[in-house]
């Protein structure tokens, strides 16, 4: 087999997308990072660049979870990692978390919303804007995989963060070097996914579920392993190594 990249070209055909609007508000928390030396991280430091929050083309979307400022109807969305506020984590100051704690804590905060299908542009003075973009949420779309395992066919892919220094992955034109954006990665087994959830250590038998009549326990359980699960941004249809392009199977997802 050939060790070549394979190139892609992107496909096009039937798809769902939605009306999303820019995340503002969150974006300002991120760039207001660059004057808080305080609140600093290196893995993730904010930019004084504002193409580094601009949404391009076939990026991976997300919104926040809670604390939304908006009531308009619409989806605010955003694609840039860059001066993320993890304040407070696990009582660790922020310029001292390591890169798994940043990572659970992102992760935990935002929701998975589709693949930018139209670009945004950030306004040169970061001022709210009424500007909008489509993303795709059905159908297949092509993307770049920028995480650091292989995936293939018939995978189911989820939402990722990779703060390594060293990325290997290629760079797609356009996109600057210092923006840290979300990528894929190959979707754990339920059997890997059951672990993380209960966080099993077999020292220590309370965390498990000893009785299917413990209906709080397994209620949590539920919660944690849906919430894990809702990282699924669907099927990968064809092979890529990390820095080629596959086709992915937007959205279909199961939450058991």
């Amino acid at each position: 087999m050939s060790g070549r990249n394979i190139t892609r070209n992107r496909v096009a055909g039937p798809l769902f997308a939605v009306n999303c609007r820019f995340d503002d508000y969150h974006v300002a928390k991120c760039r207001a990072k660059t004057a808080d030396g305080t609140q600093h991280n290196k893995h993730i430091p904010a930019s004084l660049n504002k193409e580094d929050y601009d949404i391009k083309e076939q990026e991976i979307l997300v919104c926040k979870k809670l604390g939304s400022m908006y009531q308009d109807g619409y989806i605010h969305a955003f694609s840039s990692i860059n001066g993320y506020p993890v304040d407070n984590v696990a009582g660790i100051a922020p310029q001292n978390q390591t890169p798994e704690v940043i990572k659970a804590k992102i992760l935990n905060d935002v929701d998975f919303v589709g693949i930018a299908n139209t670009e945004y542009s950030l306004d040169a003075l970061g001022s709210y804007s009424e500007q909008g973009f489509v993303a795709q949420v059905g159908g297949v779309t092509t993307i770049l995989n920028e995480g650091t395992a292989d995936i293939h066919p018939g995978q189911y892919v989820m939402l990722d963060i990779d703060l390594a220094n060293q990325r290997k992955a290629t760079r797609e034109k356009g996109i600057p070097r210092s923006k840290i954006r979300f990528v894929t990665s190959p979707m754990a087994e339920p059997q890997a996914l059951i672990k993380e959830v209960l966080g099993v250590d077999p020292n220590n038998p309370a965390n498990l579920i000893t009785s299917l009549a413990d209906v709080p326990a397994i209620t949590k359980f539920l919660q944690k392993y849906r919430s894990l699960h809702s990282r699924c941004m669907g099927k990968a249809m064809s092979f890529a190594r990390p820095g080629e392009r596959f086709e992915l199977n937007v959205q279909p997802r199961h939450a058991y």
